[in-house]
């Protein structure tokens, strides 16, 4: 769990963007009120609302609560590693990879990354005498085929 960048419903979209722009190992925010996220809007879902036509001038003054997705992933700090990925796992491919909110107590705790929340998993998973990956995969027989086609004018 890292700690995350937290800010008030209020700040303003363009003074977030502003902070992702200069912090670019930055994920995105959690929008916190009272201890408790109330939203979260990552730096790929805001570039991406930004430079929808007129994204920029729409929403760049406009406070972060408005545009914070209020439909996000939050566990609790003691949650089983592996519970939390299948969790994770199930959301929509839209938000797949979007960081995962810690909380204890219903309070804010932190983030924690899909990328270091599989690579922990991996760790539980490779202990030994664990099942090799190839006994868990299902492997079809038949070969499925993809064509892409490329026209150039």
């Amino acid at each position: 769990v890292i700690p995350g960048i937290t800010v008030s419903p209020h700040v303003k979209i363009g003074s977030v963007l502003s902070y992702l722009d200069k912090n670019r190992d930055a994920l995105g925010v959690c929008v916190v009120e009272k201890e408790k996220v109330t939203g979260v809007l990552t730096r790929e879902k805001l570039l991406k609302k930004l430079g929808a036509l007129s994204g920029y001038s729409m929403y760049y003054n406009k406070e972060i609560g408005e545009l914070a997705d209020k439909d996000f992933l939050q566990v609790e700090g003691e949650s089983s590693i592996c519970n939390v990925a299948d969790i994770a796992m199930e959301r929509e491919i839209d938000s797949l990879y979007d960081f995962i909110v810690v909380k204890e107590n219903e309070k804010y705790l932190g983030i924690v990354t899909v990328r270091d929340l599989l690579q922990n998993a991996v760790k539980v998973i490779n202990l030994p005498g664990s099942t090799p990956i190839s006994a868990t995969l299902q492997i079809e027989d038949s070969p499925s085929t993809w064509e892409l086609s490329f026209f150039f004018t």
